[in-house]
């Protein structure tokens, strides 16, 4: 009995000096698609009265970029971005129409 208490208390302080398990909370992040992003900039065009021309996927130091070109009533041509990890437009920038697609091809 008392060979069996001390294997108990052996292994009672090798389980108690044991560090504990860390809790690794797994987050999974869905990324946005170019289908989400094509169809979220559509409606952007649609609401402001702009008709989608183009699309483009860009690689970016590891991030995916969508890059889409829409035609203003107007003739202004915009430049505007999605990022794969959040569906809103991260930048957009309007301008002549000339100088807007030479910066499109340049992507």
């Amino acid at each position: 009995m008392k060979k069996l208490l001390s294997i108990l208390s052996i292994c009672l302080v090798f389980v108690s000096c044991s560090p504990e398990p860390k809790n690794i909370e797994t987050k999974i992040v869905e990324k946005v698609t170019l289908s989400q992003a094509q169809a979220f900039m559509q409606n952007q065009c649609d609401n402001i009265g702009q008709t989608l021309m183009r699309t483009k996927t860009i690689d970016f130091d590891g991030t995916t970029l969508y890059a889409f070109m829409s035609v203003a009533e107007n003739g202004m041509v915009c430049i505007s971005t999605i990022s794969e990890h959040k569906l809103e437009v991260l930048a957009a920038d309007c301008g002549e129409a000339q100088m807007k697609i030479n910066q499109w091809n340049n992507f």
